[in-house]
């Protein structure tokens, strides 16, 4: 047991550029949740930034879903989340997007 984590950490410890350390965190030590977490916090973030910049909530939730599309697909080019995460973002940025032209 401790063999393989000290394995597992001496191969992240080598990795050659910060995308191959963050997809060796990503496997390794987080199962695969680690590009979710990264997703959810800067959208958290951008979520609240943009509410505090404009009074409107659903014009706020249509640009963090957009915004956090783009951060998703970038986020899937480092193969850091799985395509079902920028799916799930591409929806809700397409509903949330007609809920705020709707109203």
């Amino acid at each position: 047991m401790v063999n393989t984590t000290i394995e597992k950490l001496g191969e992240i410890a080598n990795s050659s550029s910060y995308v191959e350390f963050m997809q060796g965190v990503n496997t390794h030590l987080m199962d695969g949740l680690y590009g979710i977490f990264i997703l959810v916090a800067m959208m958290s973030i951008l979520f609240i930034a943009f509410v505090q910049g404009n009074n409107n909530p659903k014009e706020s939730f249509a640009a963090t879903f957009v915004l956090g599309f783009l951060i998703s697909l970038l986020l899937r080019a480092m193969g850091l989340i799985p395509d079902l995460a920028v799916a799930i973002c591409l929806i809700g940025s397409a509903l949330a997007v007609a809920f705020a032209v709707k109203s």
